[in-house]
């Protein structure tokens, strides 16, 4: 239960096993699966030394052994994934039904990536990677922030900006971009953000200019660098319960200094997402409201992801017509005004 996950200090989980530990195992001893057609060598980037997209067909060199490589850490990255759901849901439910538990309420995601850390099941992340993380694809959905940190995909628990020292300057790796600070993201390949600092999001201090330092230094020093940034999107619904998503790469094109909406200066970032990579599921197509036109209570929403053409000319009706040759059968039940009663006969 929960108490016993409390209690991992010094033995994480004691014996007799925990349910969560048995998930574990059980997962772990499941094997995984992974999609045939995601590797690295269509539609995606060498980390640092080639900055051009490569296909497989105009790879005369391509090596099989890093498909093989990309299919393995795919696999381990979409287990990783199972395996924190399958716990998380574990401690949701043991928290639901004894919410007067002693330490119920600290967040479930924190606790079951310290079960999993303990437990060595991490994705281990030996140095921070610029470019395109093996494993993670673009569309990649996440519940938690801290799920971005177990894959290596971002590290910064709480900071939106990521970055590393590559050759005697800190360089972004990259981004969280959520709207928290006045974050445009309504552009699909062309995103302006708003950097850190500033004591912009802590309510409790004065807001005051931002500086050049940390990451946003880092995002300054790669447009000259020209290294890739990753871009996660995320939406401000919850804090706790964000949901994210891996949106690629973006190159930083310029940044400016701006006055943001608390009257203080911010830096502003123009990234554009590099071309050739695999459009987000919202991003593409042709998408109409509601097909319905307002005669359901909720919009049927229709997608046209392959090309600009609108739905057919079709008239919409809310009941069901049936064929002259099919009788259906009327659902059995009594004649009861008021509805059945609890009696054993109706009246």
């Amino acid at each position: 239960g929960t108490s016993q996950m409390e209690r991992k200090k010094h033995n994480l989980l004691p014996p007799p096993k925990s349910a969560s530990e048995e998930i574990i195992k059980a997962k772990s001893s499941e094997g995984s699966y992974c999609k045939r057609n995601s590797y690295p060598g269509r539609n995606a980037y060498e980390n640092r030394s080639a900055l051009v997209m490569r296909d497989e067909k105009d790879s005369p060199g391509h090596d099989r052994g890093q498909e093989n490589f990309h299919l393995g850490q795919r696999s381990r990255v979409r287990e990783t994934f199972r395996l924190f759901q399958a716990v998380c849901r574990k401690l949701l439910h043991e928290k639901e039904a004894k919410p007067d538990r002693q330490n119920s309420h600290k967040r479930v995601d924190y606790l079951v990536a310290r079960i999993l850390k303990d437990k060595k099941k991490y994705i281990p992340v030996h140095k921070k990677v610029i470019g395109s993380v093996p494993g993670v694809e673009v569309g990649d959905e996440f519940q938690y922030r801290v799920e971005l940190n177990m894959i290596g995909l971002h590290l910064q628990i709480q900071g939106g900006i990521d970055y590393v020292k590559h050759e005697g300057k800190i360089n972004a790796t990259s981004i969280v971009a959520s709207g928290g600070y006045d974050d445009k993201l309504d552009n699909s390949d062309v995103l302006i953000y708003t950097g850190q600092g500033g004591n912009v999001m802590n309510g409790g201090k004065e807001p005051e200019d931002q500086k050049l330092e940390r990451g946003n230094v880092a995002l300054a020093n790669n447009i000259h660098e020209q290294n890739p940034v990753r871009v996660i999107r995320g939406d401000t619904k919850a804090f706790e319960y964000r949901t994210c998503i891996y949106d690629g790469l973006y190159l930083v094109e310029r940044y400016w200094q701006d006055v943001g909406s608390h009257g203080k200066l911010v830096y502003k970032f123009k990234l554009a997402r590099i071309p050739g990579q695999p459009e987000l599921s919202w991003k593409v197509g042709l998408c109409v409201d509601d097909i319905s036109q307002g005669k359901e209570l909720i919009p049927i929403c229709a997608v046209n992801p392959v090309d600009d053409e609108m739905p057919p000319s079709f008239k919409y009706i809310t009941n069901i017509i049936y064929p002259d040759w099919c009788r259906p059968v009327p659902p059995k039940g009594c004649d009861c005004t008021n509805g059945c009663s609890k009696l054993e006969k109706c009246a």
